[in-house]
């Protein structure tokens, strides 16, 4: 008897456990034996995870199943949501491209076989699509078929309408300015655009009843409910939809991303940022607009740090393809990129190469002149202390590394001064916000007979921003000129090169 329930036990186990796949497959006509290229949306980019050939006939079949181990290291990495969009790549010359919602793991299933069955074709995925291989055919929106799955057909549903509402403001409405209003043309062109709107919000109101289903997140994300009169100008009319852009869209949302809404809806709210100038036909986005819009869209992403970490790159690597100025890479840089007030380093290596062009782009290099700053409470400036070495020392007091180091650096510099006939000359710059705390980090490791100064503003603090440092200790060594020789957070890299250098 004890084995029998045993052994009902085990094969509950094994039927608790086991839980079939999603199969993703469909046909392309006039896609015969060509490979296509499956990625998954991640933040920013597209992480490609496999290839398939179709066969003769232009088939194709993925077991999603086999793709857990990717979706494993993303849930380690970042967490994820239990849906992402895959995207099916044709052409990519051609742009030519679709996506699809697919669950990303498969909760365990207690059921008969038949019922079993029935669950699984229900989730299966299988379309049908048509190549053409032209820069103006929209591949993806205008010919594809869900034969099953139905999340996906009310997706498509949506893409499609969504499509013609694009068209509809890049092109219908703009057309419609080119004629006088009374023109049978222009009315045309405008009640097309109206027309469109109406048969988005037929849409949307049965994703109203459902919120939190993944498609209809995906679908009231992009939804304007308010659509402004289009004789007012472009730039009140921006600020209408500026003011319901958030009525239906969270970017706190771990959905967002593995789908392309959370980098489609940044780009869109820093585009509404266009307005007009006085006496000046067309709109303009200056600096000051793209600062505030970057910085108040990421400031929504109170929730969600992989979300907003994932725009903030992308921000960043966008602006950094300006060549000539560099000033909006560094204003969204500084705001973002600077540790928490209390914390002494970032320890994300992602961020590295951007804190390197930060550097390049401040001009604080190696072979650099040092910026220039004012020590009030001296009544001298930085470049007028007299010394063989000059050494800047980034420090706090609630910094434990900086407890570790600076004993041994202010030993380093004595035991350099009194050896040699050249001398170092010390400066303590202190992140400390408290001028109490500032005081006790000066008397707690002896610098009273050294230079110090504090500007109580912590990591927002201007010699901070001028110098770009990210992580403290920081130690930037000077020569008699001012220019750096080097930069480190060690003291034994210190020692090393004074020790080249004596």
């Amino acid at each position: 008897m004890c084995k029998k329930i045993i052994l009902i036990l085990f094969s509950i186990k094994i039927l608790i456990y086991s839980s079939k796949s999603q199969i993703f497959s469909g046909k392309i006509e006039r896609f015969e034996n060509k490979p296509l290229t499956i990625y998954l949306h991640v933040g920013d980019t597209l992480l490609p995870i496999q290839q398939v050939i179709t066969n003769h006939n232009g088939e194709f079949i993925i077991d999603l199943k086999q793709l857990n181990d990717v979706f494993d290291y993303l849930r380690q990495k970042y967490g994820i949501s239990k849906y992402a969009l895959l995207r099916i790549e044709f052409d990519r010359e051609l742009n030519q491209f679709a996506d699809f919602l697919v669950q990303t793991y498969y909760e365990p299933t207690l059921s008969i076989k038949k019922e079993l069955n029935t669950k699984d074709i229900k989730k299966n995925i299988h379309v049908r699509m048509i190549y053409s291989p032209s820069k103006w055919f929209n591949f993806a929106i205008d010919n594809i078929e869900i034969l099953l799955s139905e999340e996906n057909k009310r997706l498509y549903e949506f893409l499609r309408q969504w499509r013609k509402i694009q068209v509809a403001e890049n092109w219908l409405l703009e057309m419609s300015r080119l004629f006088p209003y009374a023109d049978e043309f222009s009315k045309t062109l405008i009640n097309e655009y109206y027309k469109r709107y109406k048969r988005m919000k037929t849409i949307v109101k049965e994703h109203l009843k459902h919120p939190n289903n993944p498609v209809s997140k995906i679908v009231l994300a992009y939804y304007r409910p308010i659509v402004p009169d289009y004789s007012i100008p472009d730039g009140d009319r921006f600020k209408i939809f500026r003011e319901h852009f958030w009525d239906y869209f969270d970017p706190n949302d771990s959905l967002f991303f593995y789908t392309p809404v959370l980098i489609d809806k940044f780009e869109e709210w820093v585009y509404l940022h266009h307005h007009h100038k006085e006496g000046i036909a067309g709109l303009y986005l200056e600096k000051e607009d793209i600062i505030e819009g970057i910085n108040s869209f990421i400031e929504k992403i109170d929730k969600n740090e992989q979300n907003r970490n994932a725009v903030i790159e992308y921000a960043l690597k966008k602006l950094d393809k300006d060549i000539i100025d560099k000033e909006l890479f560094l204003a969204i840089y500084d705001r973002w990129l600077k540790p928490q007030e209390g914390d002494c380093r970032k320890d994300d290596n992602k961020w590295e190469k951007y804190h390197n062009k930060a550097t390049l782009y401040k001009k604080v290099i190696i072979g650099a002149k040092a910026p220039d700053f004012e020590i009030i409470k001296e009544k001298l400036r930085m470049h007028d202390i007299p010394s063989d070495y000059l050494l800047l020392i980034f420090c706090a007091n609630w910094c434990n590394h900086c407890f570790a180091e600076i004993p041994k650096i202010r030993l380093i510099v004595e035991e350099f001064n009194s050896k040699n006939q050249k001398s170092i000359v010390p400066l303590f710059i202190s992140l400390d916000t408290s001028h109490v705390e500032w005081l006790s980090f000066i008397n707690k490791h002896n610098l009273q007979n050294y230079i110090n100064m504090c500007d109580y503003k912590g990591w927002k603090g201007e010699i901070v921003k001028l110098y770009n440092v990210y992580e403290i200790p920081t130690i930037f060594l000077l020569d008699k000129n001012k220019t750096i020789i080097t930069k480190t957070t060690s003291h034994e890299q210190l020692n090393y090169l004074l020790n080249l250098k004596n």
